[in-house]
Formats: structure tokens, sequence, C-alpha cells
């Protein structure tokens, strides 16, 4: 049997559009990559004709924007949100946020790539763009140097330099992407644990 578009059993009336088309390019653009993929091939997987995707967007330059942005604002909401609910400790704010941070990565890691091409970003992004982007990227990396600040105030966490710690983390949350695979005895929920737990071991005072 041929293999049906992305919301093929979907009416017009209740299908996200704009949001397939977003998560359609996502996939294409990250298995063959920017230039490799046209307006058109992004149109035949999310099952419309290619004149009807310009109602939702003008330029493939804006799909790849509109994504990135949205899945820099979706990570940052998240992360936040699990932030504030955790307990009212350096510790625990610490893990939440590099374990929501990661687990949101690996859960969604064929796409996630595609924000951490950095190369992808600076040769077809327009400067405007990049420096959205790098402003909204600045919010993430302030939202875990807080709570290492608060943990160097509070006595709890040893750190000689926080902005080095802050991009050690950082670095090791962001890359588990590229070595994690689904098949193996590791769920995506261990690795994040894992990471989590190996940045409280980093920064804890013996």
């Amino acid at each position: 049997m041929a293999r049906q578009p992305i919301g093929w059993l979907r009416t017009q009336a209740n299908r996200n559009t704009r949001q397939e088309i977003l998560q359609a390019a996502a996939m294409l653009f990250s298995k063959q990559g920017y230039v490799g993929t046209s307006l058109v091939d992004i149109a035949k997987i999310v099952g419309i004709k290619a004149p009807s995707l310009y109602n939702h967007f003008k330029t493939k330059n804006e799909i790849l924007f509109t994504y990135i942005v949205d899945g820099i604002n979706a990570l940052y909401d998240v992360c936040l949100q699990n932030v504030t609910e955790a307990k009212d400790t350096a510790q625990d704010k610490l893990y939440a946020y590099v374990f929501s941070h990661t687990l949101s990565l690996l859960e969604s890691q064929e796409t996630s790539t595609l924000s951490g091409q950095h190369h992808l970003n600076e040769n077809f992004m327009l400067p405007e763009q990049l420096e959205q982007t790098n402003a909204l990227q600045k919010k993430q990396v302030r939202l875990l140097k807080d709570i290492l600040m608060r943990g160097k105030s509070d006595g709890v966490f040893q750190i000689t330099d926080i902005t080095v710690t802050t991009f050690f983390i950082m670095g090791a949350v962001e890359h588990s992407i590229y070595w994690f695979q689904k098949e193996a005895r590791l769920s995506e929920k261990d690795v994040a644990h894992l990471v989590a737990e190996n940045a409280l071991a980093l920064v804890k005072k013996p």
C-alpha cells in the first residue's frame, strides 16, 4: 500500500496545516538538507498542492525561521514550567531544568538537530532572523545561569566560573541528541535522568 501523506484521514476543517508544513519541512531539511528540499517536496508530504502552501508561508526561508523560533520558544516554555513547579531549592530546580531540556530534545530527536545546525542557520537565515533567534537562545541560557547563581549564593553549589559551567552543562544537554539511539537499552527518560544527575554531581559541594 502506498504511503499516504501526513494528515490524509483528517478533514480540511480540523487539520492544522501550518503545523504540518513546519513538521514536514523540518523532517525533509534534516534528511536531505535545506538546499535539497523544495516547497513542492514539502507540499507533497503534507498532502496539499504547492500553491496552497503559499497561503501559510511565502518562502522556504520563512518556514525554516518559523520552525526554529517556534521550537526555541516551546522548549523554553517547557523548561520554565518544570523549573517553576520544582521544589524551591537550587538542586531541585537544576535537576528539573536539565531533565526537561534533555527529554524534550530526545523525544523530538529527528527534528531537534535542525535547531542545532548553526552552519545551516547562518547560511540560510537573514541577519535580523539570526539576531532574533540568538536573543531567544540567550533566554534559555539565562534560565540555567540563574539557577546556578542561586545555588552558589545559597552555598549548595561549588562553582568557580558560572559562565563556563553554564555552557558546559548546556553542551552536555544539547549534544545528547547526537549520540542517543532509540533502540539502545536506555530510554529517553533514562538518559535525561542521567544527564541531570551528572549536572548536579558537577556542581554540588563535596
